[in-house]
Order: structure tokens, then sequence, then C-alpha cells
């Protein structure tokens, strides 16, 4: 099953490392248009539905460097898993 969300839910997830694969799809109501499908690590596949192309990119790449770099700077495990009391 598809949940739908929307970018800035992404964000979210993708920025606390809770976004494993990201994928561009064809959007088959809306010639033209595309929707960004996540995969989470809970199994979940989450659709953004139809959006322009060009949002659908720029939304991506930013979506791509928070799973693939950033989210390693935004959240450590060992802080999270103790209530981020501690300051680093």
């Amino acid at each position: 099953m598809i949940l739908r969300t929307n970018i800035i839910e992404l964000e979210g997830l993708a920025m606390l490392g809770k976004i494993k694969r990201l994928e561009i799809k064809d959007c088959d109501k809306v010639k033209g248009y595309k929707e960004i499908v996540a995969y989470t690590s809970e199994d979940e596949k989450l659709s953004t539905g139809c959006i322009e192309s060009n949002v659908v990119r720029r939304n991506y790449s930013v979506l791509a460097l928070y799973v693939k770099k950033w989210n390693k700077d935004i959240v450590r495990e060992d802080l999270a898993q103790e209530g981020a009391t501690k300051q680093i």
C-alpha cells in the first residue's frame, strides 16, 4: 500500500534518517507530472502524488542529500537514544 504524504513530511523523515530510498516516477493521472516515492526504514512506501516535473527534480535533489549525507550531521544515533539531552 502506498501512503500519501507531502514534501515537508518527507524532508522531516529524511532529516531523521528514516528514508532509505527515493525514486521519481511518472504520474499516470497528469501527463508531464511526476511523483516522489520514498521507502522508509519501517518498510512503508510513501508518495507525494502528482507534482510538476521541475518541482519534483528540485525537491528530489534536496531529499537525496538528506538521505545520503546530511541526516548524519543532523541526528546522531547515540544522542537520539539518550533522549538528546547532551550537548555536542
